[in-house]
């Protein structure tokens, strides 16, 4: 049985490890636990199914996995029921992301076609993986364009308000300022008076002596 050396990858990121992340997305949105733990199995079935063979190299700097996929004419097999489950939840999420969406498995013709939905299938994991951060990205950019504007927003309101207060204090310096005035003016008034008063009593004494002489005569 001949073999083909896929790739000398290092051993956080094998092939296997890349797969299950890719589909980590659809057992986290499967629609309840049930259906969560059922594609969960199903990826599992799937990951166990693929033939790989091992070889631990080991470098100066680091441990490497050379991975080698054993060459057959048949690629791992997915029941129908299976591909059905999954192709469900896919739908799903495409909907959800406004992807467009698979075409319908209501006929499956032999394996071969399962298996063309199921590759299908892998790849747009991927797809709604990029969505998602896309999303994700977008979200995060209207957040910080939200935020820098209530920034903006408060520093003019604050920027009002002290406004307001200074013209407050201002208004507040001139009322004070007119009230002493207003003192003031009733003070000299009072001392004007005090002054007035005794020529003014000489001048109604001197009035009701005259009257007397005119009475008199």
């Amino acid at each position: 049985m001949q073999t083909e050396v896929i790739a000398n990858i290092p051993d956080n990121v094998l092939l296997q490890e890349m797969l299950r992340r890719q589909m980590e997305s659809l057992k986290q949105r499967a629609a309840s636990n049930v259906e969560g733990q059922r594609l969960q199995s199903i990826i599992q079935k799937q990951l166990d199914r693929s033939s790989y063979q091992k070889e631990l190299i080991i470098g100066e700097n680091a441990r490497y996995y050379s991975m080698r996929k054993v060459n057959t004419d048949s690629p791992p097999r997915v029941t129908e029921t299976e591909i059905r489950h999954v192709h469900q939840n896919i739908q799903k999420q495409l909907t959800a992301l406004d992807m467009p969406t698979l075409p319908s498995v209501s006929r499956l013709d032999g394996e071969k076609e399962i298996q063309q939905i199921y590759s299908t299938i892998i790849s747009l994991c991927q797809d709604i993986k990029q969505t998602k951060e896309k999303n994700r990205l977008e979200m995060q950019s209207l957040e910080k364009e939200l935020y820098e504007q209530q920034h903006e927003q408060k520093a003019a309101f604050e920027k009002c308000e002290k406004q307001m207060d200074q013209k407050q204090q201002k208004i507040s310096m001139l009322n004070q300022e007119i009230s002493n005035e207003e003192i003031l003016m009733k003070e000299e008034k009072k001392q004007h008076m005090l002054k007035i008063r005794p020529k003014k009593q000489m001048l109604e004494k001197l009035e009701r002596r005259h009257r007397i002489i005119r009475e008199t005569q």
